[in-house]
């Protein structure tokens, strides 16, 4: 009996004690259902969301209209990253929201800020401001993430003269690729990838495959990267293998490794050296000891005078001050060759969030890396510059947008020559894993922070002597980059043409029976993004040209020409019968300069995506077009067109010598 008391005691004891610690399940739940709500709450404690969520799906069903089971599901897919399930439970939250906990808010506006809603985060933001205790303000660090949506939404408004595109299929996969590094001359990109046809094609148990080293070699014919291959010899292991940085002249990397178990055992990740030799094998690397601890190392990089060290560590004992999670960390070479004891950068740099992935720039000074902790951040991992003068690093200064996002950004990396950069994000909002990115400088020097931006250039092309309008067919050539872009001005003679700022341009605008018109467009160095600047082509009359002046009887009617290339399309050239007849129409060009020219590219590869094969159509024009130049054919005299792959000349479309035949220029020559 005594036994049975005890026992029955326990049992109404523990049931207040559930109901006790359960105010906010105000439903109808059964003592059942408040045992696993309690099973989830437990898990969630311990930060295993993903119990916690099944958990609570396992009531969900029976209250769905319960804001605050709504909120506690929405939180547990948030910080398991699933943000547009999280989004979903707390929209559904919201309407009954009234009495729950301020915590809600605080998430809820993560959540937003996490999909670039920042106005309605900031509103969340203030909400918990004005309600949460003292102790929650300081657990969540609130004040950071209201700092930052107002910093994005500033930026989203200005953003920086920068293009972003993905860096295509020869670099990227369906898997995840990262961590981009360039050589000096641009032209060997290297980078990791968890491919299935890699030394690491064992998966992890509900994971990705093990990562592998990638490279890609720029095409210089062809101008544009040859398809990805794993680097050869022991560089690449059955386990994890990432490169962080290549040398300059590519001939060594430094690999991050994370061996499990034997004799090379790492610590919770390190850094390894691999150098290549004269047949282009890559060894499998030495420990770097010198910065190597029973932490966690990676993203290591050295300046281009090799004199520093640069590495990622979450390194925190008596002789490491750790600020954050993961920080940045150097190494100096001392005046008798030794390299001194790692030391943290300091807190300008490193926050209590997280700092990765760095890049050093050609001037050993110019310090490029991702973090998650500052103010100035628009949501994830952004990329920041710091620059070491005087003994000290500046505030970091975010690289802006459409460089940064609210997506993560990392991996940043930056050409010589300044005009282009890759990291690593996911702008396809339909997957999760990363890709590589390539980003067009041209007009944005992310070391002064100089942005170069659009003008609104409004036009009007009309006759000198009467003033009417004219549609003349107007060229505009960049002085800067020699691209050109042909367009029509409308009937009224109107155009509209978007010119960046300390930029020059040549215009020609040609209309028959009128002398070409040929002027200069410079554009001021102008911020505004809203600049405009109005120019005005006026033509005179060509007394010697009348219009219509060769009879429809005496116009030649010529033939058009298909210009194919070898079939090695590694670089491009003609076949011999296609170059004999490119010269011919060359000369023919030359001598009646009333001619013109109309090419258009065509290009077919089954394996590639109608946007890959339009862009190397793309490619072929512009080498033909560059011939053409060359020869003193004027620009104005030729038309392009790309038509990709939706023209072909048979119907054998997937054979060697039906894509060498397809594959083409299609040369007009024509009044």
């Amino acid at each position: 009996m005594q036994n049975k008391f005890t026992i029955g005691s326990l049992a109404i004891v523990f049931s207040a004690l559930l109901v006790s610690c359960s105010g906010y399940w105000k439903g109808d739940y059964t003592l059942k259902e408040k045992l696993t709500l309690r099973k989830a709450q437990v898990s969630a404690n311990e930060e295993d969301y993903a119990s916690a969520a099944q958990f609570y799906k396992a009531v969900f069903n029976e209250h769905k209209s319960d804001a605050y089971l709504n909120y506690k599901m929405g939180e547990c897919q948030l910080l398991q990253g699933e943000v547009s399930e999280a989004l979903t439970y707390f929209e559904l939250a919201e309407a009954k929201s009234e009495g729950l906990e301020p915590m809600y808010t605080f998430r809820y506006g993560q959540a937003l800020q996490k999909i670039g809603s920042y106005k309605k985060a900031a509103e969340m933001y203030e909400k918990f401001k004005s309600s949460a205790s003292k102790s929650d303000l300081k657990y969540t660090n609130v004040q950071m993430y209201a700092n930052q949506v107002q910093f994005a939404i500033k930026a989203v408004d200005k953003p920086m003269n920068a293009q972003v595109v993905n860096a295509g299929a020869a670099i990227n996969s369906v898997y995840s690729d990262g961590i981009p590094s360039l050589t000096a001359d641009g032209k060997t990109l290297i980078f990791t990838s968890a491919r299935p046809d890699g030394m690491g094609a064992k998966a992890e148990a509900g994971a990705e495959y093990f990562q592998d080293i990638y490279g890609s070699n720029w095409n210089t014919a062809s101008k544009s990267w040859l398809s990805a291959k794993m680097l050869e010899g022991g560089i690449n292991t059955a386990g994890h293998d990432a490169n962080t940085a290549i040398a300059p002249d590519g001939s060594s990397i430094f690999v991050y490794r994370n061996i499990q178990d034997g004799a090379e055992k790492t610590g919770s990740g390190d850094i390894f050296v691999s150098a290549k030799d004269e047949s282009g094998s890559w060894s499998i690397g030495k420990q770097v000891t010198t910065i190597n601890s029973d932490y966690f190392e990676t993203g290591a990089c050295v300046s281009a005078d090799g004199k520093k060290v640069f590495f990622v560590s979450e390194r925190n004992d008596v002789m490491h001050k750790n600020y954050g999670n993961t920080d940045v960390f150097m190494i100096e070479m001392q005046t008798d060759g030794s390299w001194s004891a790692p030391t943290n950068i300091g807190p300008v740099v490193n926050t209590p969030q997280d700092e990765i992935s760095i890049f050093v720039h050609p001037d050993s000074k110019t310090l490029f890396f991702a973090s998650s902790g500052h103010d100035d951040n628009m949501g994830g991992y952004d990329i920041f510059k710091t620059v070491y003068e005087n003994g000290v690093w500046s505030k970091p200064v975010n690289l802006g947008y459409p460089i940064n996002t609210f997506r993560d950004e990392r991996h940043f990396v930056l050409a010589a020559n300044g005009l282009s950069a890759f990291y690593a994000t996911q702008l396809d909002a339909a997957r999760k894993d990363l890709d590589i990115y390539q980003i067009n400088l041209a007009n944005y020097n992310v070391v002064t922070g100089v942005s170069r931006n659009s003008i609104v250039v409004k036009g009007l092309v009309k006759d000198a002597e009467s003033g009417v309008g004219l549609p003349a067919d107007v060229f505009v050539r960049n002085l800067d980059s020699a691209h050109v872009t042909r367009f029509t001005a409308n009937e009224k003679g109107e155009f509209v043409y978007h010119v960046v700022g300390g930029q020059k341009y040549k215009l020609q605008a040609v209309i028959p029976g009128y002398n070409v018109y040929e002027g200069d467009i410079d554009a001021p160095m102008e911020q505004n993004l809203q600049a405009e600047m109005a120019y005005l082509a006026s033509l005179q009359r060509d007394p010697e040209v009348k219009m219509n002046s060769v009879p429809v009887s005496e116009q030649e009617v010529f033939s058009e020409a298909h210009l194919t290339f070898v079939s090695a399309m590694d670089s491009i050239r003609f076949t011999a019968a296609s170059k004999k007849a490119m010269a011919e129409n060359i000369e023919r060009l030359k001598k009646d300069t009333f001619l013109k020219v109309k090419i258009t590219g065509n290009y077919f590869d089954p394996k590639e995506s109608a946007e890959i094969c339009m862009g190397e159509s793309f490619k072929l024009v512009d080498y033909v077009r560059t011939m053409l130049l060359a020869q003193g054919i004027a620009f104005d005299r030729i038309d392009i067109n790309a038509a990709g792959n939706t023209h072909p000349l048979t119907s054998d479309l997937k054979s060697k010598e039906g894509r060498a035949e397809n594959t083409r220029i299609d040369m007009q020559i024509e009044y």
